[in-house]
């Protein structure tokens, strides 16, 4: 097995940095999120495991070869020799390019990428990435505004963004265990293959493709999602350095941001809506977009102090005419002129509760979708988010490092993963669980936590 002292994590948007740290988190390691490439090196010398977001999900190829590469310089910079690679288990982004990126600066000569997350229902079957038994191509995802995704077969959609030999190993061999797994990677990577893609079904799975690449005795680059993330922490045996500590929070009420067009993230909210003490105030689209200094926000921001002060949760939620997974776009705009669409309604989202903030002190917050998620705390002013664990598999929790709310506790999710209950759980989650710290050796000055 591999002893490691840190661990760097490069992730391309914000939901997939915490649903991974927060891997490393639940074992009790010292972690630490980045919002931005270029990471705060005070912030990191007392980390067990530095996260750093790239935030180049819809960047071009060679916008997100630059990102990627300039994160990968500064963990190296910083003395961590071992990266785990973070990518989307829906496959959107520029994996190929960015698994190149951190090869580069690493001078990996083999990268093994799993990007299977049983826990939200996305498996790898020779090749092809499925989600609840279909593939992506014939899913929501094929109809993402930003990056839609029209191949399901992982080794085919490496080959089409990645300069490098593209192998795979099927469930056949996976299904016999950590020694075979190692046996067949020592000889395709004896035959050129440089990125090698390895089915997964199960988290037992995973686990064995943990256990054969803790054992290998050459310089390799591990790719995946939160899955195959889980079970890094004992194969690498990574150990704590602190231990957890408690504190109340006396605040009492929770803000919910949804700024994904996902069905599956609409019905989470209006169950929550249903089952819970929680109101729902509908942000339109069109309104956001023909009002760009952001003149009508007010209107949202009374609504939501009125319903936090009658006390209720309040859920600040998107309203578009568009299709699942899709941003209101005319068919004559551009893909850059969406991305910037998409973005500015993000921006608009975080400036709202950034507002709100600063009239009423939420117990917590629920960030549902990467852009909106970094729009929130970029706007709230943090440097970063020190995560302590994970609600459940993909709902990650932490606390706001510096800026306008320091320490306040933040749940982040993807647009599309999770049931029904998500959204209610990680409310009901704020209300009743104390606020826990393993940042003591991070400065509670700088942390701020209450």
């Amino acid at each position: 097995m591999k002893k490691i002292s840190r661990l760097g994590i490069i992730a391309d948007d914000l939901t997939g940095a915490n649903d991974t740290g927060a891997q490393f988190a639940r074992h009790g390691l010292a972690t630490v999120v980045s919002l931005d490439a270029v990471g705060d090196e005070c912030l990191f010398r007392a980390a067990d495991v530095i996260v750093v977001n790239t935030d180049s999900r819809w960047s071009t190829p060679d916008a997100a070869y630059g990102r990627a590469a300039t994160a990968a310089e500064f963990l190296k910079a910083v003395g961590v020799q071992y990266v785990y690679k973070k990518v989307d288990s829906a496959l959107r982004g520029n994996i190929g390019t960015e698994i190149d990126a951190v090869m580069d600066v690493y001078d990996r000569k083999v990268a093994f990428v799993a990007p299977a997350f049983p826990a939200n229902g996305r498996i790898t079957v020779n090749g092809r990435q499925l989600l609840r038994d279909k593939p992506l191509s014939e899913t929501e995802m094929a109809a993402d505004l930003l990056s839609p995704v029209t191949e399901s077969h992982v080794p085919t959609l490496l080959a089409s963004q990645s300069r490098r030999c593209i192998g795979h190993v099927s469930m056949d061999t996976v299904s016999m265990g950590a020694s075979a797994l190692r046996d067949a990677f020592d000889s395709m990577v004896s035959l050129g293959k440089e990125i090698i893609v390895v089915d997964a079904v199960t988290d037992e799975d995973l686990c064995s493709v943990s256990q054969a690449i803790s054992t290998l005795d050459y310089a390799f680059l591990a790719v995946g999602s939160a899955g195959l993330a889980a079970e890094l922490p004992v194969s690498l045996t990574l150990a704590p350095h602190v231990s957890q500590t408690v504190r109340r929070n006396a605040r009492s009420r929770v803000v919910v941001v949804n700024g994904s067009m996902s069905s599956v993230a609409r019905d989470q909210v209006e169950h929550a809506s249903r089952s819970l003490n929680l109101e729902i105030i509908t942000v339109d689209v069109d309104s956001i977009l023909g009002h760009p200094d952001g003149s009508d926000m007010q209107q949202y921001v009374r609504q939501a102090l009125a319903r936090l002060e009658d006390g209720y949760d309040i859920a600040l939620c998107l309203r578009s005419g568009a299709t699942s997974g899709q941003v209101a776009a005319s068919d004559e705009e551009s893909d850059t002129e969406r991305t910037e669409s998409s973005r500015r309604i993000a921006r608009y989202l975080g400036s709202a509760v950034c507002e709100i903030l600063r009239l009423q002190s939420p117990l917590g917050l629920v960030l549902t979708g990467g852009d909106t998620a970094l729009a929130v705390c970029s706007s709230l002013e943090a440097c970063g988010i020190a995560l302590s664990g994970e609600i459940m598999p993909g709902v990650p929790v932490g606390h706001l490092i510096d800026g306008l709310e320091p320490g306040l506790t933040v749940v982040t999710k993807a647009g599309s993963f999770g049931e029904i209950d998500t959204i209610s759980r990680a409310i009901q989650y704020l209300h009743a669980v104390p606020m826990s710290s393993t940042f003591e050796r991070l400065g509670g000055e700088r942390l701020g936590a209450r």
